[in-house]
Order: structure tokens, then C-alpha cells, then sequence
């Protein structure tokens, strides 16, 4: 049984769909971006000659290694970036976490300081000042995590692409 989606995965999951067709947007870009316009680069003869023009397929299979490996060359870097934005959104959590926890101490300062009748414009105080860096973790951990989303993006998209080549070449080429 299917469980409901809360905002968050339902948005996750619109994000994924979106990325998908951009995806397969991209790739058929790629593919066309091979061909060009038709008849691109042809000259017409001058006169009689004995060699005959590349046609589209060959004219793609020409392109194909120097695309492949632009492609190819990409994905370390973006592997790089991907383990560095994990890393990122890791340490950003650490300090969501601990600003979480002095923000939750002050909470309980300041209650006690109300319950006492002690100086609640001082524990007041505090309690905005550890507020504010919570709310600056929590936003610092909310960039690092759409970082770190793109980064993936960026990796599957190059994987599909890198794909997608290979599979052109490895069906129209000899």
C-alpha cells in the first residue's frame, strides 16, 4: 500500500519528474545538435570528382569521439563536486544540530528566568541571539542541500548523456 506523500517528498518527486524531461530534453538536444542543419557544410563541385561526400551518418560518426570524451572528461569533476556538496550538507546539519540544541537551552533559561521572576530581558536577550543563528543554520543547510541536488543533477544528466552517445555510436557507427 502506497503511503501518502508529505509537501516535501511530493515536492521531491515533482523536482525529479521535471529534472527527467529536462533531462531527455538535453539529450535530444545533444543528438540533434550532432546532425545540424541539413546539408551543413556541403560545397557543390566544381566540376567532376572522385570523392564523395560523408553522409549523415557519417557526418554524425565523425563527431562522436571528440563529443564523447568532452562528456567523459566532465563526470570526474562533477563526482568531485557531488562528494564536496555531501560533505557540505553533512557539516551544515552538524550545525543546524548544535545550534538547535543552544537554542533549545536558552528556550529553557529563559522559561525559568520568567518562572523565577529573575531578568527575562537578559535570557529574552539570548534567546533572539540564539534564534537568529538557528535560523541562519537552517538556511545555510537548505542551500547546501539544493547544491547538493544539482550536483546530482548534473552527474546523471552527463551519465545520460555519455550514454546516449554510446549507444548512437555503438548502433550507427562502424
Amino acid at each position: 500500500m502506497a503511503r501518502p506523500l508529505d509537501s516535501q517528498e511530493g515536492e521531491r518527486q515533482m523536482r525529479r519528474t521535471t529534472l527527467a524531461a529536462t533531462g531527455i530534453g538535453a539529450l535530444v538536444a545533444v543528438s540533434l545538435a550532432l546532425l545540424g542543419p541539413a546539408g551543413a557544410g556541403a560545397q557543390t563541385p566544381s566540376g567532376p570528382t572522385t570523392t564523395k561526400a560523408p553522409n549523415l551518418i557519417e557526418t554524425v560518426c565523425g563527431k562522436l569521439p571528440s563529443l564523447l570524451q568532452s562528456v567523459t572528461d566532465a563526470l570526474p569533476q562533477a563526482n568531485d563536486a557531488l562528494t564536496t556538496a555531501r560533505a557540505t550538507v553533512d557539516a551544515k546539519r552538524l550545525a543546524m544540530t548544535a545550534a538547535m540544541a543552544e537554542l533549545a537551552g536558552a528556550v529553557v533559561n529563559h522559561l525559568g528566568a520568567l518562572d523565577a521572576g529573575g531578568n527575562s530581558a537578559a535570557t529574552g536577550a539570548i534567546l533572539k541571539g540564539k534564534q537568529a543563528i538557528y535560523v541562519d543554520s537552517v538556511v545555510a543547510w537548505s542551500k547546501a542541500r539544493t547544491q547538493l541536488f544539482d550536483g546530482e543533477q548534473q552527474l546523471v544528466f552527463g551519465e545520460l548523456q555519455k550514454t546516449m552517445i554510446d549507444s548512437i555510436q555503438g548502433r550507427a557507427c562502424p
